[in-house]
């Protein structure tokens, strides 16, 4: 697959769509659903390891772009437990791989309970360090992540210089766009679109939603602008692709999809004109 601009980890959706490494047997949908399965159990690993959310967010791109490298298969909890291990030795969150492998059987285990002298623990271990190995080969030893904190920061320092609600209700609008954009990033969105535009489509998805709440009908003039490189078209592609990734998790009777059902439904049509007036470039 090719990538979509000089950073190789960012790709085409298009591409993704037609040649994904997985498509010969799992249709978008299908992929979708199977990469956000992953991710849950990532954030579950996370929670009983008691890991920051760097390093969570980290681990859920490492397994992202492992897999627009090589077809998901069985072994996914496998790979998503090795790059738990990678983000935590990047990111002084260090775990001993015995402790990731035990709380990782053990999410996947939840009928019983499972122990250090298990068989299944044991085959756990030798696969972590197995799919570590496999997975930094084919992240190519490229391991840096753009985390939306920074960012986040910088946003609400702008936003408190501007005048008018936005002002005062900056800094929770903003908040709300970063836990939108951890919330959609166990979906295939940080493979196509970096973090900046995904954090400022986010915030302005955040405005149009809560204009009734806080009075606010867009971004502050240039907000965007001043603090990031993206443009409004590369935000409203991404706005798009966002509410198109949203309706692949629409089953009701799976408990990953409840939290983006509703969701789905508040991305609405826009065109690129509506769009630009709320984000105010």
């Amino acid at each position: 697959m090719t990538a979509a601009t000089t950073n190789i980890w960012l790709f085409l959706p298009q591409d993704w769509l037609e040649k994904s490494p997985s498509r010969k047997f799992l249709t978008p949908e299908q992929e979708s659903r199977v990469r956000l399965g992953i991710a849950d159990f990532i954030i579950r690993l996370g929670a009983a390891l008691k890991l920051d959310s760097y390093t969570i967010f980290a681990a859920t791109l490492y397994v992202h772009r492992f897999y627009m490298r090589v077809p998901i298969t069985s072994s996914k909890y496998y790979v998503a437990s090795a790059a738990v291990a990678i983000s935590c030795k990047l990111h002084d969150t260090y775990r001993q791989p015995d402790k990731i492998a035990l709380a990782g059987c053990n999410i996947r285990s939840a009928a019983r309970t499972v122990t250090e002298t298990s068989d299944v623990f044991w085959q756990w271990r030798d696969q972590l360090l197995y799919r570590e190995e496999l997975l930094l080969r084919f992240l190519n030893f490229e391991l840096n992540i753009d985390f939306p904190y920074k960012l986040q920061n910088r946003l609400v320092e702008v936003s408190e210089d501007t005048e008018g609600d936005f002002g005062e209700k900056g800094e929770e609008i903003v908040k709300k766009a970063v836990s939108m954009l951890e919330l959609v990033s166990a979906l295939p969105i940080l493979i196509f679109y970096n973090v900046e535009v995904v954090l400022a489509t986010m915030l302005v998805y955040q405005v149009m939603v809560s204009k009734d709440k806080y009075g606010i009908k867009r971004v502050p003039s240039g907000l965007i602008s001043k603090v990031t490189a993206v443009d409004v078209n590369e935000c409203f592609q991404c706005y798009k692709w966002t509410r198109l990734a949203l309706s692949h998790c629409n089953d009701p009777k799976d408990r990953l999809c409840t939290p983006f059902l509703a969701l789905a439904k508040s991305f609405k049509s826009l065109t690129l004109e509506e769009f630009a007036a709320v984000a105010n470039f």
